[in-house]
C-alpha cells in the first residue's frame, strides 16, 4: 500500500527519512542543503512529501509555495509566450500564487528524490493525486512539476493522466570535460581560432580584475553588496518570483565548505559581481552569478565569469560543467550543447485547466544558433 505524509517544515520531517533513504554522498536532497534554503527564503513556503510502501519511506518530494509576477513579460516575451502569458492573465491575473514540486532556485529535476528500484511512475502519480486534493492546491492557482530530461519520460508520462500538460523550457547548456583537458590551455588548443581568440579577448579585458575566492566569512561582509548585484540580474526576469537569499550562502558554505564555488569579482576594492556554483559527484553545477551591468562592457564580466566556470571545472577534474539554461548561444560557443528539459503543469480548476491546456501545449523553448567550437577530431 502506498501513502503520502505530508510535513510542513523540514525540521518535522522524521530522521529516519534520511537515514532510510537518502544516500550519504547526496547533496541536493541532504538535509543541510534543504534546511539552508528554507531558513532563509521565508517568502516561500515549504512542504515536504513523504511517500511510503509498506510503511517504509521510498520517496520524498520538495513542494515550494511562493506568488509569481508577470509585470516585465509585456515587452520580453516572445510571441508564444505573450498568448500564453494573456490566457494566464485572464485565469489568475496579473500575479498568481503557484505550487512547484522542485527548487525554483535549481535548474534541473531535483524535487523528487526516489529510492532505487522503486516504481517511478507509482511515486510520481501517487504524488500528484495528493498534491490536487492537498490544502496546498486550495491555495494555489496552478501546480508544476519541473524540469525533467528526455530520459524520464516514459516515467512522469503519467503526470498527464491526472491533467497536467507537458510544455518544453530553455534547456540546460552542458559541457564535457575532455579528460586530456589537465589545464585551460589544453582545453583552448581544441578550440577553433575565432572562439580561441573569443575566450582570449574576454580573459585580456578583464585582466585588471582580481578573483576572490569567498568563505562564509567573506559572504557576510560583502552580503548587501552580493544581493545588490543579484538583484541586477533578477529584475530583468520575465517572470517575477523571489530573490534567493544571500545568506543562504553563508549556510552552505559552512556546511559543504568544498562543495560550494563562491568567486568575488573586484577592481580594485569595488566589488562588481559574483559567480556561484555546486559540485555535486562528478559534476560542476554554475549557480547564481551578480553583476554590475554598468560595468559589465568594460570589464568584460560575463564572458569572464563563462570562462572561469570552464576553468573551475577543468581544475576540480569533473567531467560535466552544467552551465544552466540562459544566454544558451554564448555558452554554445564555449562548447555546451544543450538538455532538453521539460515541465509538467495544470490549472486547479477543472475548466480553467481544460482551456489552459492546449495553449500551455504550443509552448516551445525559445530557439538559438548552436556554435560548434570545437577542431574536427
Amino acid at each position: 500500500m502506498v501513502i503520502v505524509k505530508e510535513y510542513d517544515s523540514l525540521s518535522l520531517v522524521p530522521d529516519v527519512v534520511f537515514q532510510n533513504l537518502i544516500p550519504k554522498e547526496s547533496f541536493y536532497f541532504s538535509r543541510s542543503f534543504l534546511a539552508a534554503f528554507e531558513e532563509y527564503n521565508t517568502l516561500i513556503k515549504n512542504s515536504y512529501f513523504i511517500v511510503e510502501h509498506n510503511n517504509e519511506p521510498v520517496a520524498i518530494a520538495i513542494l515550494q509555495q511562493l506568488q509569481v509576477s508577470l509585470e516585465n513579460a509585456a515587452t520580453q516575451l516572445s510571441s508564444q509566450a505573450r498568448l500564453a502569458k494573456g490566457i494566464h492573465c485572464v485565469l489568475t491575473g496579473r500575479t498568481a500564487q503557484i505550487a512547484v514540486c522542485g527548487s525554483i532556485f535549481l535548474s534541473g529535476d531535483y524535487g523528487i528524490y526516489i529510492k532505487e528500484g522503486v516504481n517511478k511512475e507509482l511515486v510520481y502519480a501517487a504524488v500528484a493525486t495528493y498534491l490536487k486534493k492537498s490544502a496546498i492546491a486550495q491555495r494555489a492557482s496552478v501546480l508544476f512539476f519541473k524540469d525533467f530530461n528526455v530520459s524520464q519520460k516514459a516515467h512522469t508520462s503519467v503526470l498527464v493522466t491526472n491533467k497536467f500538460t507537458a510544455f518544453q523550457v530553455e534547456p540546460n547548456m552542458v559541457l564535457k570535460i575532455d579528460p586530456t583537458w589537465k589545464t585551460v590551455s589544453d582545453y583552448k588548443a581544441h578550440l577553433k581560432s575565432k572562439y580561441r581568440v573569443k575566450v582570449n579577448r574576454a580573459d585580456s579585458l578583464s585582466d585588471s580584475l582580481t578573483i576572490k575566492s569567498f568563505n562564509a566569512v567573506d559572504i557576510i561582509t560583502h552580503k548587501d553588496r552580493l544581493q545588490q548585484l543579484m538583484a541586477n540580474i533578477t529584475d530583468r526576469a520575465v517572470v517575477s518570483t523571489i530573490d534567493l537569499n544571500i545568506d543562504t550562502y553563508t549556510a552552505l558554505k559552512v556546511a559543504f565548505p568544498d562543495k560550494v564555488v563562491f568567486n568575488g569579482y573586484f577592481h580594485n576594492d569595488e566589488l562588481l559581481g559574483f559567480a556561484t556554483g555546486f559540485i555535486d559527484q562528478d559534476q560542476l553545477d554554475a549557480h547564481f552569478i551578480g553583476m554590475d551591468y554598468g560595468k559589465n562592457k568594460q570589464f568584460g564580466l560575463y564572458p569572464r565569469i563563462l570562462n572561469d566556470y570552464v576553468s573551475a571545472a577543468i581544475r576540480l577534474r569533473v567531467s560535466y560543467l552544467n552551465l544552466g539554461r540562459t544566454s544558451s548561444e554564448i555558452k554554445s560557443t564555449l562548447g555546451a550543447i544543450p538538455v532538453p528539459l521539460h515541465c509538467y503543469v495544470r490549472h486547479k480548476r477543472t475548466f480553467a485547466n481544460t482551456i489552459f491546456r492546449p495553449f500551455v501545449g504550443q509552448l516551445r523553448s525559445t530557439s538559438f544558433k548552436q556554435h560548434n567550437p570545437f577542431k574536427d577530431a
